[in-house]
């Protein structure tokens, strides 16, 4: 589950929880990675973006 404010809503989720009779037995909070902020934005993965495409080399003659 993704919310923002996680660290505010966490007690409010396990509330709910425990009047709907649900026992939570694990909560985690982290901060999102570049990679998981990525995927959130493109649906990629930055791997799936392969490597950064290459400048062909001009070669100037005089």
């Amino acid at each position: 589950m993704t919310v923002t404010e996680g660290q505010t809503r966490i007690p409010a989720l396990v509330t709910r929880a425990s009047e709907a009779d649900l026992t939570v037995t694990s909560v985690a909070l982290q901060t999102p990675s570049l990679e998981a902020v990525f995927l959130a934005h493109t649906g990629r993965t930055i791997a799936e973006n392969g490597p950064p495409p290459t400048t062909p080399e001009v070669v100037m003659e005089q």
